[in-house]
């Protein structure tokens, strides 16, 4: 249906419930509706671009618990840790060798750092785009699930891979094309004008996908709304209380529109009530089974072993073309 589908996640530790609206639901479903086995890889070489706080290989094994408490399936998907192949930083260095200064230091990311004034930025900020397209086109990759955010990079990934077919006179490198997910981008409890992340100073603003049930509902209590009654889904004037209805529809499968019309007449505290009964409901079992998985690291660690050998095998093949295409491969 969509050919060879490629995603991956930043290894922050445990999720935060953005996360697991925006990627990893979607993955779930993307692995029970394919032909071809996802690959979902655990983007260790891409975290390094900022501070671990916490030791990465920590960081790595929550996020592995995570998605398989979520629903990830290794019978199902390739999982892998992006450093166990290291054909990424090959293709990477490739790429980057035909990728001018000028379009990357026009990128989202670049810009806003300099928006922000940052007078030290780690070169990884620059050239992480470079990264990730070889981490698409290095598995010939047809599909790329996306937020609303990460058009920007899909496009770049063609643009590259249209320069390289240009430059080497081949089809090889696969412009990939982007599933647009549906899912709303989920925003702070506490600014819903921003979007939700862990980063945030104010512990109220997000919710981790293994919240206990006592917390989830102290948060969704201070969460942000307005004065206005009733319940209704107004992103323009009412982002607060949008914010929740996006969450609310994103865990049932539904849109915010119905979901507001079937609650129209309930007060937000009432509504608030009904958001945590729904999130406690949905996340408990994701919860039970994140600490199950991380009191087996063993296991863990097979599960993303046993991935990295299936993406080897074709990240090996791929380098091999690419080499020769390159003209450094004497065989």
């Amino acid at each position: 249906m969509y050919g060879r589908i490629f995603s991956g996640i930043q290894p922050t530790g445990i999720p935060h419930l953005g996360n697991y609206v925006g990627a990893v639901k979607p993955w779930i479903t993307l692995q029970h509706c394919n032909d071809v086995k996802p690959i979902y890889c655990v983007v260790d070489l891409h975290s390094i671009t900022t501070p671990q706080e916490i030791k990465l290989r920590t960081n790595v094994l929550k996020t592995t618990a995570c998605l398989l408490a979520a629903g990830i399936d290794p019978k199902k998907s390739i999982l892998f840790q992006q450093s166990a192949v290291p054909f990424h930083s090959e293709l990477s260095w490739i790429l980057l060798c035909n990728t001018h200064l000028n379009k990357l230091q026009g990128l989202h990311a670049w810009k806003q750092k300099m928006v922000e004034g940052a007078r030290s930025v780690p070169m990884g900020i620059l050239t992480y785009p470079v990264l990730m397209s070889a981490d698409i086109l290095l598995y010939k990759t047809n599909s790329v699930p996306v937020g609303e955010d990460q058009e920007q990079h899909i496009e770049f990934t063609r643009e590259v891979a249209y320069t390289m077919n240009k430059k080497y006179n081949c089809d090889f490198f696969v412009p990939p094309t982007s599933i647009v997910l549906g899912q709303k981008r989920i925003r702070s409890l506490r600014d819903p004008s921003s979007k939700m992340s862990k980063s945030d100073s104010d512990a109220l603003s997000w919710i981790s996908i293994i919240d206990e049930p006592d917390v989830i509902a102290r948060k969704v209590k201070k969460a942000v709304t307005d004065a206005e009654p009733n319940i209704t889904y107004d992103p323009e004037n009412r982002l607060g209380l949008a914010n929740l209805l996006d969450i609310h529809s994103a865990l049932i499968d539904s849109d915010p529109e119905s979901v507001s019309k079937e609650y129209l007449n309930l007060g937000k505290g009432q509504y608030k009530q009904l958001l945590t009964d729904i999130l406690i409901e949905n996340l408990r079992p994701i919860r039970e089974e994140t600490n199950r998985y991380l009191a087996d690291e063993s296991y863990l660690i097979s599960i993303l072993t046993r991935g990295a050998r299936e993406a080897y095998v074709i990240a090996e093949k791929s380098m091999s073309e690419i080499r020769k295409l390159i003209g450094y491969s004497l065989n």
